[in-house]
This record gives structure tokens, C-alpha cells and sequence, in this order.
């Protein structure tokens, strides 16, 4: 006859604590991991007035930004950006408002570029360099390692009732000294020049907020800065470079040209998103379909719509350029 044995009470509890111990040494573990990957994005507040608030460049931005790797989120309480129309710095200095935004998103770049209305409404370059300084010290006390870009603003000429320009010059100029000052290790300030290089004849419409040239300028400088704050996020689809094809077919005429470009994909796993780079010395685009292009520098870099971006394995998709006078032969690209 088999006799039970009887199992002691103190071997069930250290037993018992063994578990508990391993339970939350994983629930810890995951919990961190999860946090480490969600923290992975960079999110980046845009904080100004009317100039952030209507979307002129903001959406140029990040699709660039993302088109070249950088996983980046824009936050705030806007929806994507903190750009109030009218708004004044110096008026915005004088409340919490800032704290609560930023409590809300937690950015970790904040890009100002605010005291347009200041100019306008003559407030003065003390005053609104005052007010950039307790904004800053706000972002400080949100995250002491926030870094802060502020943008030399904008030329203003709404009309011809004051010297306008004067006094952006003039805040502009001593945003230099304001910024060196300021600036830390921890939380450095860049100045951004959007100033120069800027005719508010031929790139604002009204005397004051961008048009399309605008837009694309003060896009184009905001990510020269950012780019060399931002590590880039690795872009590369789930198969190795070599298992992308591209064959392209020219239809030419006297001044122009339509090429079809297809990317195969060769390996025996399915690609989701690809990036075609090419030089602009070796074209001249006018029309594309099938992808999005954005200008890096010397190089045209093209990109999927979100429809167009799967290549299932041994497959391929199409797009299309349309270009003026004719593509060099045999062109360079790197394709990833």
C-alpha cells in the first residue's frame, strides 16, 4: 500500500514567494522594454503663433524628416503643433499655459518661433527676450535635458504704418547674446536662422505668413538643424538591399521624357517600404506618380504612398517620373 507524503506548509510559502519573485522580476522586465521601445520616437513640439499655427511648413517637415529615417512624432495640443493665432510671446510668458501644454505632450525638442506679433505690436526686444527666458526656464522644468531650438524669426511687412523690419533685425541680432547665455550641456539652445535668404514680397502672401516658396524655405532650414540633433531610425525593410531590383522604361521625346521604374523584389520574404535615391544632376522631375519625392541636397529622394509601399516576395510594383529634356543613361541610385 502506497503511503501519501505529506507536503510541508513552510515549503508551499517559499515556494509560493519563488514565483511572486519571477512573476514580477518579468512583469518588470516587459514593462521597461515596452517603455524603452515607446520612448524610441522623438516627439517635438512646434510653438509659435499664426506663422506654427496654419499649416505652412510643418507638414513638409515631417514628411522629410521621416522620409530620411527619423522616427519623430509631433505633439501638442493642437492636435500636432502649439501655434496660436495672434499670440504673443510676452502675453503667453505672463500665464501657466506653457507648463500644462507641456505636461500634456512631453516633448522632447521644443521649436519656437514666436515674437512676430511682439514686433508688430511694438513690444520691444527686452520685453520679448524677458518672455523667451520664461518659457525656456518652463521646458527646463518639464525636462531638464529638453533641447530647444528657437528660430530668428521671419522678416514682417504687413504694411507701410512703421519700420517693422527695424525691430525684427533688431530682436534677431540679440537672440545671439540671449541664446549663448542661456544655453547648457543638458539643454542646449540652436538658433535657427529663418531670416535670411527671406523676401516677404516673393514668399509670404500677405506681408507676413508663408506661401509655398516660404514654406519651403523655413521647412528646409528648420531640417538642417534638426537633422544634426536626431539620430536617424534604421529604415531598411526586413530583406537585405540586394534583393531589390529596379528596371526602368524610357519613352523620350525632343524635351522630355516619361520612365516607369519596377522594383522587384527577389527574396523570399515580403518588403514593406522601400527608398529609391537618385541624383538631381542625373534628372529633372516634373510629375511623379506611384511615390513621393523630397529634395535632400543634391538628391531626389523617392518614396512610397502607403498603398504602393508592400512588395510581396517575388513580386513588383510600378511608379513613374515625368521629366524635362532627357535622364543621363545608365544613372546612379541607391535603392534600400
Amino acid at each position: 500500500m502506497m503511503k501519501k507524503k505529506n507536503i510541508n506548509g513552510s515549503a508551499i510559502l517559499k515556494l509560493a514567494a519563488v514565483l511572486l519573485v519571477v512573476f514580477f522580476t518579468f512583469q518588470n522586465t516587459a514593462t521597461a522594454a515596452y517603455a524603452a521601445a515607446a520612448n524610441s520616437t522623438t516627439k517635438i513640439m512646434s510653438l509659435g503663433d499664426s506663422i506654427t499655427d496654419c499649416d505652412f511648413w510643418r507638414t513638409l517637415l515631417f514628411k522629410k524628416l521621416t522620409a530620411n529615417g527619423y522616427d519623430v512624432k509631433f505633439v501638442g495640443s493642437q492636435g500636432t503643433h502649439e501655434g496660436h493665432s495672434g499670440m504673443l510671446v510676452t502675453d503667453l510668458a505672463a500665464t501657466a499655459k506653457l507648463a500644462d501644454w507641456l505636461s500634456s505632450s512631453n516633448p522632447d525638442i521644443v521649436m519656437m518661433h514666436f515674437g512676430t506679433n511682439d514686433c508688430w505690436s511694438g513690444k520691444g526686444t527686452a520685453a520679448i527676450l524677458n518672455a523667451y527666458t520664461v518659457l525656456v526656464d518652463q521646458m527646463r522644468a518639464n525636462n531638464p535635458n529638453m533641447k530647444i531650438i528657437v528660430a530668428q524669426i521671419t522678416p514682417l511687412h504687413p504694411n507701410d504704418d512703421a519700420d517693422y523690419e527695424a525691430r525684427v533685425k533688431d530682436l534677431n541680432t540679440s537672440m545671439v547674446d540671449w541664446a549663448e547665455k542661456l544655453s547648457t550641456g543638458e539643454s542646449p539652445i540652436t538658433l535657427v536662422d529663418q531670416y535670411s535668404g527671406y523676401d516677404t514680397s516673393t514668399d509670404t502672401y500677405d506681408g507676413v505668413h508663408p506661401n509655398s516658396s516660404g514654406s519651403q524655405k523655413m521647412c528646409d532650414k528648420w531640417y538642417e538643424t534638426l537633422s544634426t540633433i536626431l539620430t536617424a531610425a534604421s529604415d531598411v525593410p526586413p530583406v537585405s538591399d540586394e534583393n531589390l531590383q529596379l528596371t526602368t522604361e524610357i519613352n523620350a521625346w525632343s524635351d522630355g521624357y516619361m520612365m516607369n521604374l519596377y522594383i522587384k523584389n527577389t527574396s523570399s520574404s515580403t518588403v514593406n517600404g522601400w527608398k529609391l535615391i537618385v541624383n538631381k544632376a542625373d534628372f529633372t522631375i516634373s510629375n511623379i506618380w506611384g511615390g513621393e519625392i523630397t529634395e535632400l541636397g543634391d538628391t531626389y529622394i523617392i518614396t512610397p504612398p502607403v498603398w504602393n509601399q508592400t512588395i510581396s516576395a517575388g513580386g513588383s510594383i510600378n511608379l513613374g517620373i515625368q521629366g524635362i529634356g532627357t535622364p543621363v543613361s545608365g544613372f546612379s541610385y541607391i535603392l534600400k
